[in-house]
């Protein structure tokens, strides 16, 4: 039996506020935190400078990889052609391109200039892109150079320079006549990224080099394990978000591992390329999303693949939203049944958040917990509509959006960041257990009647009733009469009507209350749209209610409520 990953025992205290808010604190001091990102990079560039820091698949051979020392003086090269180019220190350089060895070399070279490095989702200016979007975007970051996917440069106005990243890299010198720029200032923007932008335009999140240091130290002051076992990731995160490109990305940089970027991703055929690079590759952590570790699972009920997958990976990392009741318990049984027990964990933040602000450091957890506040973070619990606001304060935390966007009313009177979601404790006796995510509070409605609907309590509790005959399902609606739910199930076939008022019958004796039963459920043939699924691979319950009344309204006017 392999021994188990060690981690920071949790200590935290709680404080009753006046008005009847409580904040949790973590007893852990932070720890030294670097001014930049590059003190990481020039230690690991000369304690193990032929160390693999990033590899990416190569058409018909292993892999390209990049070392520590390669990286180094790369970016040193490159951020002293971006100055020759007349980038200066603040201006803001978009990279819409997907994860490559060339954009994070690139990407970092922008920050070495001083410069701020802006990653876009490519979809923004691929095919079928919103031009109107895209101005929008441009417009409020006015860039000094937009670096495109081949063939997306003639999509950005010509009053923004723009290159392919392929002619960028052709044009730049193999050696420059202007010196290399000063570390910038720790107090200086590094990285702006943008917010999913599901309610408009995405608004965007400022990153100071200290925000980003002092993020990666709370998390290696928990996770003490990366100090003896250096994290071997396999990852297809985009990095325009905060959990792949500045958590998992800094992760790795900040311990001296190893990033394989993945050939896969979150659909059918992609989670078959990352199971089959897993067996060559073998990385000890494992970072997803709960869509992606839903597809992981099913396939893992293979003996020999199961076997392969957690022979190497002793820990499963879930954010983006919650995990399912019943992927946990699959992840935890097949681990078993191979005898390598995996640890399973998850956290809690946001992109303002720099992204983490809790983690959870108990290995015997279950799905949606979220752990305790990260050393140097403060976490609010406000009373709201029946539940508690969660709102976050600590040096990880954004102090605004950038430029116009900027909006005071994010944070309350006491600098406490407002987050938008629910969080409970998970044991009022056992603080040190942590934090329970409780939905988001948008995600809440109320029905004609007036009484309020607990949006992640509900859609949890029927799909547990229904033991994995769907994919996932929305609850609604808005002001409706009653509950009706629209499932997917995996091959879009309609289920059984016996099964159906089985699993109605089975949650709605333990709904808790009489408005939280679910009158009627309906199966969607079609896959959701890319309006309706999020950034994370999670359904938006609310442009799914939007785009699919009609389905609900029928669904409502053929039963009355219970």
């Amino acid at each position: 039996m392999r021994e188990p990953l060690s981690m920071a025992t949790p200590r935290v205290e709680i404080v009753d506020l006046d008005d009847g808010a409580r904040v949790m604190r973590s007893r852990i001091p932070l720890g030294g935190v670097p001014d930049t990102i590059f003190s990481w990079l020039d230690r690991w560039a000369a304690e193990r400078p032929d160390a693999a820091f990033v590899t990416e698949p190569v058409p018909k051979a292993q892999r390209r990889v990049l070392t520590y020392a390669a990286a180094r003086a790369e970016v040193e090269r490159l951020a002293s052609d971006l100055a020759l180019r007349g980038v200066a220190p603040g201006d803001r350089v978009v990279l819409a391109v997907p994860n490559s060895i060339r954009h994070l070399l690139w990407g970092l070279a922008v920050m070495r200039r001083g410069a701020v490095y802006v990653p876009m989702a490519p979809q923004y200016i691929g095919p079928g892109h919103d031009q109107d979007k895209l101005l929008g975007l441009l417009d409020m970051l006015d860039p000094a150079l937009v670096v495109c996917p081949p063939g997306r440069c003639p999509a950005v106005p010509a009053r923004w320079a723009s290159a392919d990243l392929a002619s960028l890299d052709a044009s730049a010198g193999a050696a420059s006549s202007v010196a290399v720029p000063p570390v910038p200032g720790p107090d200086a923007i590094a990285k702006i990224l943008l917010t999913s932008g599901s309610t408009g335009l995405p608004k965007p999140v400022p990153y100071p080099h200290r925000l980003m240091t002092a993020a990666m130290v709370m998390t290696l002051q928990v996770w003490t394990f990366v100090h003896d076992e250096p994290p071997v990731l396999l990852d297809w995160l985009p990095w325009n978000h905060a959990f792949g490109g500045t958590a998992n990305l800094h992760l790795v940089l900040a311990s001296g591992g190893t990033l394989h970027i993945d050939a896969g991703g979150p659909s059918p055929s992609g989670v078959e390329a990352t199971l089959a690079d897993v067996a060559v590759l073998r990385p000890n952590l494992f970072f997803a999303v709960p869509a992606t570790l839903d597809l992981v699972r099913q396939r893992l009920e293979d003996d020999e693949r199961s076997r392969t997958f957690f022979s190497s990976v002793r820990m499963i990392f879930s954010a983006g939203a919650a995990l399912s009741a019943d992927t946990y318990d699959a992840l935890k049984r097949l681990a078993d049944r191979c005898g390598y027990p995996v640890v399973i964990t998850s956290g809690w933040g946001g992109t303002e958040t720099g992204p983490g602000a809790t983690l959870l450091q108990v290995t015997d957890g279950g799905p949606g917990w979220i752990g305790t506040p990260l050393p140097g973070v403060e976490v609010k619990l406000s009373p709201e509509a029946g539940k508690f606001h969660s709102l976050v304060r600590g040096p990880n935390v954004f102090s605004g959006y950038w430029g116009p966007a900027s909006r005071p009313d994010a944070f309350d009177t006491e600098g406490f960041y407002r987050t938008g979601d629910a969080v409970c404790l998970v044991d009022p006796a056992r603080p040190e257990l942590g934090l329970r995510f409780d939905g988001r509070l948008a995600d809440d409605f109320k029905l004609a009647n007036g009484t309020w609907v607990d949006y992640a309590r509900v859609r949890t509790g029927f799909l547990e009733a229904l033991e994995g005959r769907v994919v996932d399902l929305v609850v609604g609606l808005p002001d409706g009469p009653a509950l009706a739910a629209l499932a997917w199930t995996a091959d879009g076939e309609p289920l059984p009507t016996s099964s159906v008022d089985e699993a109605l019958a089975r949650y709605n004796a333990a709904a808790p209350r009489p408005s939280e039963r679910i009158v009627a459920l309906g199966t969607l043939r079609t896959p959701p749209t890319a309006e309706e699924v999020g950034s994370k691979g999670q359904l938006r319950p609310t442009e799914v209610r939007r785009a699919r009344r009609g389905e609900f309204d029928a669904l409502l006017g053929s039963r009355t409520p219970a």
